[in-house]
């Protein structure tokens, strides 16, 4: 959810790899009940494509970049110059591998810090210069070295001097907890990461991740359709080796699918505000010194390791 004007600019991106424009004028209106177009009726997808990322903004900017980052724990940045032509039938964004997916896209600039999160609950912060410019056609480099069976679930990106922003992790039984952006050590991509919440059977794995501030609600929404609005301020900020707290109430087999932050928290949703939080118990909570030496062995520095790939599009994304 965002808010935009009906004159900004707006890409998207599908899990595929592939950008579309779009004017914000172009999108159909309706109210807040309303249950909207289906996408396809909007974009010319292909065959199996799904949007994962919209990005608004004012203008094409010189320092601005477009950041990606894919399931297999690949990240690649790229300018937002280079998306100024795109025609109706979309152009390639990214390569994405076989098996691999896009999960989330962001627009960055040298001010920003990059923060990926598994589904284990691992997760790597640096900067965002680590990673340089590259084309549309080129595949990325490491972000995150995955553990065994894991995968990526969420990337942040946010302002490395802002002191109100926090860290929302939500687990997929409905648990979840809100900590401190200075609790993630900056180190270089390419590393295992470090503890940002106890994956335990309680919880399961991480469903997704925000920035957050005191001033604004998150939505939660199930795999069943559940949605609950939450106050931010109302979650208690914990250490990262941590559990964290109840936020919704899910059933056998139920899980959560996504959380967003309410872009305008001041207006009328429609969605029920959730019962107040859960209080954790006593022995939710590990202490982050106990988890230290994991953290560090296991916290490789191999980003520099790799290469850039520069895939061939198959002369198929010559600009009109």
């Amino acid at each position: 959810m965002f808010a935009a004007s009906t004159h900004d600019h707006l890409l998207l991106f599908t899990d595929k790899g592939r950008a579309y424009y779009k004017k914000v004028f172009e999108l159909p209106e309706g109210s807040r009940t309303a249950k909207g177009r289906a996408i396809v009726n909007v974009l010319d997808l292909q065959e199996g494509e799904q949007v994962v990322a919209m990005l608004p903004f004012k203008e094409f900017r010189a320092d601005t970049c477009v950041f990606f980052a894919t399931q297999s724990g690949t990240v690649k940045k790229t300018e937002l110059s280079q998306f100024e032509n795109v025609r109706q039938s979309g152009i390639k964004a990214i390569t994405i591998e076989d098996g691999d997916r896009l999960i989330k896209a962001e627009l960055t600039t040298k001010a920003h810090d990059v923060l990926l999160t598994s589904a284990k609950g691992f997760a790597v912060r640096f900067t965002e210069d680590r990673v340089r410019p590259m084309g549309r056609t080129a595949a990325g480099v490491r972000g995150i070295s995955l553990r065994a069976d894991d995968r990526l679930v969420g990337m942040c990106t946010f302002l490395r001097d802002d002191a109100a922003a926090t860290l929302i992790t939500v687990c997929e039984r409905g648990y979840g907890k809100r900590t401190a952006l200075a609790d993630y050590p900056t180190k270089n991509r390419g590393g295992k990461g470090v503890i940002a919440i106890k994956t335990t059977a309680r919880n399961g794995q991480v469903a997704a991740t925000r920035i957050v501030t005191d001033d604004d609600h998150l939505i939660l929404i199930s795999d069943r359709g559940k949605l609950i609005r939450m106050r931010v301020g109302e979650i208690k900020v914990q250490g990262r080796a941590t559990q964290g707290i109840r936020l919704m109430r899910v059933d056998d087999g139920e899980h959560v699918a996504a959380i967003e932050r309410l872009a305008e928290p001041g207006e009328t949703s429609g969605i029920a505000e959730a019962a107040p939080i859960e209080a954790a118990d006593d022995g939710d909570t590990v202490p982050n010194e106990a988890l230290e030496d994991e953290d560090t062995a296991e916290n490789g520095d191999n980003g520099d390791e790799d290469a850039d790939v520069e895939a061939d599009d198959g002369g198929d994304e010559s600009e009109t």
